[in-house]
């Protein structure tokens, strides 16, 4: 399948929005039968890697078959080993992933349809219509990775002000959410405060301005969904970054989600 925007995208009304607000939401972003079959991909995946971090910097990187031999319970006390304390400071998150296209500009995730989508974000189109909107005329690369949030996933309040990224984007393939089962993107002010919330929707595309505090709060345990993202970032690399791949950025294990 070729992925394509949906055709009702209106980027001169975006980039206004985007001007006033730092952050918009595109929907649909795909046509629907795209979006539709793009979740499905993800629910059929059974290569979820378990990225766990607690906010001293503490990286656990659980494999889908070691999830599937521990089970939720030991699951669920993994999370209890990484989750913020009062008083504690730091980034910190639970939640799967699987890696599509790293910040090394490294396709993971081969010829799947994942790694098309991955492809169809590092696009001349897609790229275009986001300098349109962002008004960054500099954005010459995108990289992704799909999120999974199930019960008891959450991430904490960071701002993904790292390196050449200029604005974050998280593409929404949740259906049937209740508000009240949590996984909302949070923007937060400056004391902490949630100024915006927003609830995992289908085929919504939220991109935002970085750095910009936010967070993904907390599962609740009767959610009976996942919540499905792809997210990633939009950059502006030097010619001396993209000729080298980018091997004075970030490792994976500093990047924020």
């Amino acid at each position: 399948m070729q992925f394509t925007l949906d055709p009702s995208i209106d980027a001169p009304g975006l980039k206004r929005a985007y001007a006033r607000r730092g952050a918009v939401s595109i929907k649909p972003f795909l046509p629907d039968e795209q979006a539709e079959r793009l979740r499905a991909h993800l629910l059929e995946r059974s290569d979820w890697h378990g990225r766990l971090r607690d906010l001293d910097g503490r990286l656990f990187d659980l494999p889908s078959e070691q999830m599937a031999e521990w089970g939720e319970a030991k699951l669920d006390g993994v999370r209890r080993l990484v989750a913020p304390r009062s008083g504690q400071k730091g980034f910190g998150y639970a939640h799967a992933r699987i890696r599509i296209v790293d910040e090394e500009g490294i396709l993971r995730d081969g010829q799947s349809m994942l790694g098309r989508f991955g492809q169809f974000m590092m696009s001349e189109t897609v790229l275009e219509l986001f300098r349109t909107v962002t008004g960054v005329p500099g954005i010459n690369f995108a990289d992704s990775f799909a999120a999974r949030y199930d019960p008891g996933d959450y991430t904490t309040m960071h701002d993904d002000g790292i390196n050449e990224r200029k604005s974050a984007y998280v593409f929404g393939l949740t259906r049937t959410w209740r508000s009240d089962w949590g996984g909302l993107l949070l923007f937060h002010g400056a004391n902490g405060d949630v100024e915006r919330g927003l609830a995992p929707d289908f085929n919504v595309f939220n991109i935002f301005s970085v750095p910009r505090q936010h967070s993904v709060s907390v599962v609740a345990p009767f959610a009976t969904e996942p919540r499905l993202t792809i997210t990633g970032w939009f950059h502006q690399l030097s010619a001396h970054e993209t000729e080298t791949s980018g091997t004075s950025r970030q490792t994976q294990e500093q990047r924020c989600d």
